[in-house]
């Protein structure tokens, strides 16, 4: 797999489709469509600070975007690039279901599922419930928490 192959299949993941993804991606990274075009088409990389802020955005490793090499996906998932951009607009279902498989696990069969955590955090969260020696610091962590708030 190419270094296009690789950027236009994360871009696929996240939500960028084919007609006008191009030029989405390239203003959420402050580049040019051309740019992104030119990596996609001819295989050329794009320049270090578009490649770091590419990955960033689309939630994948840049040495996995680079080489090929390493863990496809980024824990903190695909965010903005830079202060300033668009925000994404969630994580796409392609890229939780790679992180769930790269990671082991599958956190939405959790039975203690938080929507105001994000999926690395619920993920870890989840994989640290499963540990007797964890278990009880967790909920002693819980319910100071929960004093806390009252």
């Amino acid at each position: 797999m190419t270094y296009g192959e690789r950027l236009a299949s994360a871009m696929a993941e996240c939500g960028f489709e084919v007609e006008g993804g191009q030029s989405k991606l390239a203003r959420a990274i402050g580049n040019n469509s051309q740019s992104i075009n030119q990596a996609i088409n001819n295989g050329s990389n794009l320049r270090a600070v578009y490649h770091v802020r590419a990955c960033i955005r689309l939630g994948i490793r840049p040495l996995w975007l680079s080489e090929g090499r390493g863990l496809r996906y980024d824990p903190a998932g695909p965010r903005a690039a830079f202060p300033g951009a668009e925000a994404p607009w969630g994580i796409p279902d392609a890229w939780r279901q790679g992180l769930e498989a790269e990671q082991g696990s599958n956190h939405r069969t959790g039975e203690h599922q938080h929507a105001d955590l994000s999926l690395p955090e619920q993920i870890v969260i989840n994989a640290m419930r499963g540990d007797d020696r964890v278990r009880g610091v967790l909920q002693t962590i819980v319910e100071l928490a929960a004093a806390g708030r009252s």
